[in-house]
């Protein structure tokens, strides 16, 4: 059997102390008088006296009793209602002041009470307010999901929860409910304290933005971003760092370490530099050569820093770099280093103001001034005092519009002792072509110097040199040619004169006269041609040619020489149209040279021109013969000046090897080609192709 358990409240407890308190002082009074009534009283009387006197002295000690009994309780219920009284004004100034919105339902939601707050924030008066449902305050969005809420409420002390209530004037607002049961003579009552969380929903939505934004970025970084938990296993990796390995990223539940990105020779210090993360919350960074899925090897830089959740390390966050780029420019940067360091040539870097910044070791050997001794001055502590400010002035102007300039110097060492230099001096850009610094790259030319100046002084006594050539040519030309020409003429004079001289006798010496006229103005002829090539006095006269007429009369000249070796001179003339554009002159000193060749060098047979057009419609004159050919050996000296196959004075033919060289430079100088096909004992073929 269960007994209920009753709660005594203090009035109570004062009532029954009341009681209590007159039962023992009657109990007392009637015992303690009761027993001195008989002892002091003599007849029936005085015991009647007596007791009508202790009666009254009881009724007396009662009231008194009574009296300071009721005024100590009465006491107590002044101090009781007091601290009530403060207390009620307490919650009276806690509802009105306080910040969040406090009500008081009854369970079908019906507003029962409602502080300043909630007036304010709703915009409804106190009147209108009380005479609403909870409902008429709520957005719903599910007709039973406040029955449900009540019925959770009902079971449970208290629920915190989130909802979306309504102001008068429509205005829509989040708000946090903190929602606890009453239960007051068997009812049940809702009190809720409503805080409208606007503000801190706007910080979550802005951090939630933030959040997503800053995911965003990370993805979009090229930089491979990752954390990892305690043991170094990944937990998270970017976009790039997928691209970068090669995984994917359903790899991050597998189990996938941050050590699986190093290759093996590297693990052991990279693990024991991940524990140093865990000792210090200062960045950690190290380099290791990463390696991807497919085994691919290349240079990383790991940027990290733990994880602190509170006050213990969790994990690991960091950024992993290919440095593959950096150490090619590292790379490159070193060889540029190490060029301008050993390069030959003084290099000296200024600021815009000219100011030295640099100089390599080149320019401490040339000039005795080191480092140290020429940083912050200028250039022109080399100054000889030689070069004009003019020329000052133009490098400047040049060089400042961006703009390179060469020039020389004539410098001073530390010593005193002058020098030449050859100086190219340009501007330094950055990535905006906005010019930062000057280059200046300088070569030691003072032996250069003075050997230019011999070669010029060689120059000019090789010039005067040529002239007296010229002129001693020209000289030669005319005292030579001018009696030769005499002889030549009076000796067919002298043969006209004496025909009735007949013989043989005399046709020889006649023969021999003018075969050695001739041979002599040919040399002649020859040298002077030579000279007149080489010394470039020789000029092109353009005109139209016809090859045809001109080899026709060339046939004419040489028919009398190859009717007295009885060989056949013909020639054969494929295209109808066989004029060109060149000079007459020297096209006839080609061919004349060619076909006396052709002639000379034939014994019997046959010498034959051939004009023709190739596949690139290019002029062809071939000039062929069945004479003693050339050997294979001698081909390639064929158009040596002054050389024959056969030399010295045992040589079958004359001349004085100059024929075939002229020949070759006269082809060069129209810009022709020559070609040469020959058998040694079959015969030559010289072809001159005309270009357009």
């Amino acid at each position: 059997m269960k007994f209920k358990t009753v709660e005594i409240s203090a009035l109570n407890k004062a009532a029954i102390k009341s009681a209590l308190s007159f039962l023992v002082v009657g109990v007392i009074w009637i015992s303690f008088s009761n027993h001195l009534a008989e002892n002091i009283s003599a007849g029936s009387n005085d015991f009647v006296r007596i007791e009508l006197i202790k009666g009254w002295l009881f009724v007396l000690a009662t009231s008194v009793l009574l009296f300071f009994l009721t005024k100590r309780y009465i006491r107590r219920i002044d101090s009781s209602l007091s601290e009530k009284k403060v207390v009620q004004k307490h919650l009276d100034v806690f509802t009105k002041y306080v910040n969040d919105i406090i009500i008081l339902m009854d369970y079908d939601g019906r507003i029962i009470e409602a502080n300043d707050k909630a007036f304010e924030s709703y915009g409804y008066t106190k009147d209108e307010i009380l005479k609403m449902n909870i409902e008429d305050l709520l957005v719903l969005d599910d007709e039973n999901r406040l029955i449900n809420r009540r019925k959770k409420m009902a079971v449970k002390e208290g629920s915190v929860f989130e909802s979306t209530h309504k102001a008068k004037d429509g205005k829509v607002f989040p708000v946090e409910v903190s929602s606890r049961t009453l239960e007051v003579d068997g009812k049940i009552y809702f009190q809720s304290i409503i805080r409208d969380i606007t503000v801190r929903k706007k910080s979550e939505c802005a951090l939630l933005e933030s959040r997503l934004v800053l995911k965003e970025l990370i993805e979009l970084l090229p930089q491979n971003v990752f954390e990892t938990n305690i043991n170094g296993i990944l937990t998270y990796g970017n976009l790039a760092g997928f691209e970068m390995f090669g995984y994917k990223p359903e790899d991050i539940g597998k189990n996938l370490s941050v050590f699986d990105l190093i290759i093996p020779e590297d693990r052991i210090r990279a693990k024991e530099n991940f524990q140093k993360i865990f000792q210090s919350e200062k960045r950690v960074s190290n380099e290791y050569t990463a390696v991807k899925v497919d085994g691919t090897r290349f240079p990383a830089m790991i940027f990290a820093n733990p994880i602190i959740r509170e006050g213990k390390p969790i994990g690991a966050r960091g950024i992993l770099v290919d440095i593959s780029q950096r150490k090619q420019d590292e790379d490159q940067i070193r060889k540029l280093s190490t060029a301008v360091e050993q390069n030959p040539s003084s290099i000296m870097i200024t600021d815009l103001e000219g100011k030295i910044e640099y100089v390599n070791p080149k320019f401490t050997e040339l000039t005795g001034y080191n480092l140290s001794e020429v940083v912050g001055i200028k250039p022109s502590i080399l100054s000889s005092g030689a070069t004009p400010l003019s020329e000052y002035k133009q490098l400047w102007d040049l060089i400042l519009s961006g703009k390179e300039w060469r020039g020389e110097f004539l410098n001073k060492k530390k010593n005193g002792e002058l020098y030449w230099e050859s100086a190219l001096i340009s501007p330094i850009k950055d990535s905006s072509g906005n010019t930062t610094h000057f280059l200046a790259l300088k070569e030691d030319i003072t032996a250069q110097k003075t050997m230019r100046l011999e070669l010029l002084a060689a120059k000019e006594k090789a010039e005067e040199s040529d002239r007296l050539k010229t002129e001693f040519l020209a000289q030669m030309s005319h005292e030579i040619r001018t009696p030769l020409n005499i002889i030549l003429s009076y000796s067919s004079l002298l043969k006209e004169e004496t025909k009735e001289l007949t013989g043989d006798k005399f046709d020889s010496i006649f023969s021999s006269i003018d075969s050695a006229g001739k041979r002599l103005l040919r040399t002649i002829n020859s040298i002077l041609n030579m000279s007149a090539l080489q010394s470039g006095n020789l000029k092109i006269n353009y005109s139209s040619v016809d090859v045809a007429l001109l080899i026709k009369n060339l046939l004419v000249e040489f028919s009398n020489a190859a009717d007295q070796k009885g060989i056949k001179l013909f020639y054969n003339t494929i295209p109808e149209n066989t004029t060109i554009v060149t000079d007459e002159f020297i096209v006839t000193e080609i061919l004349q040279n060619l076909i006396d060749n052709a002639i000379k060098y034939t014994e019997k047979g046959e010498v034959e021109i051939v004009i023709c057009y190739d596949d690139l419609q290019r002029l062809n004159i071939d000039v062929s013969d069945t004479g003693i050919g050339i050997s294979q050996i001698y081909l390639s000296k064929l158009f040596h000046p002054f050389t024959q196959e056969e030399g010295g004075y045992s040589r079958r033919y004359e001349g004085n090897g100059l024929g075939l060289a002229l020949v070759k430079s006269y082809a060069d100088l129209l810009g022709a080609e020559i070609g040469v096909h020959s058998q040694k004992g079959v015969g030559s073929t010289f072809s001159i192709i005309f270009n357009k």
